[in-house]
């Protein structure tokens, strides 16, 4: 059971840190739309500096998640047998009396669901910013036949 409230306790402390890392992309979209771009470094930075711990956490659940997979009925049962799948896991480890795995782990992916469609979003803001960029260039510098800025932007 010790390890079923570790899973519990990295899946919370994940989705706690997905939550902020969606506070911080909507704080750069802001920082996108008003073309601050010191504002902008600043919360890269901060987007950096959560991403480092999520990623250890994940190597430990996922490590917790394989012992777990060969300790629940119907897990590994030995040689050659494929490990459970995450979701059949958490199905298992959810009927356990106390053990709300399923509830962080369904908070955890919708988390990660809003920070991928901020990333999206914030993808097609730095294009259209790009290409607002590219045209004022030319505008100001009146030539329209030949490129300025460097396409590997």
């Amino acid at each position: 059971m010790e390890k079923i409230d570790q899973l519990g306790q990295i899946l919370q402390t994940e989705a706690d840190l997905v939550e902020a890392l969606a506070g911080v992309m909507v704080q750069k979209q802001q920082s996108i739309v008003r073309f601050d771009a010191g504002g902008l470094g600043t919360l890269t930075q901060r987007e950096q500096d959560l991403l480092v711990p999520f990623q250890a956490l994940e190597g430990e659940r996922m490590k917790l998640a394989e012992e777990l997979a060969g300790g629940v009925p119907g897990g590994r049962s030995g040689e050659g047998t494929p490990a459970r799948s995450i979701h059949e896991l958490l199905a298992a480890l959810e009927v356990l009396p106390g053990a709300p795995v399923a509830g962080q782990a369904a908070r955890l992916r919708s988390a990660v669901q809003r920070v991928l469609d901020l990333s999206q979003q914030n993808r097609t803001l730095m294009r259209h910013s790009l290409k607002f960029v590219r045209e004022t260039v030319r505008l100001i510098t009146k030539d329209h036949t030949r490129q300025l800025v460097d396409q590997r932007m």
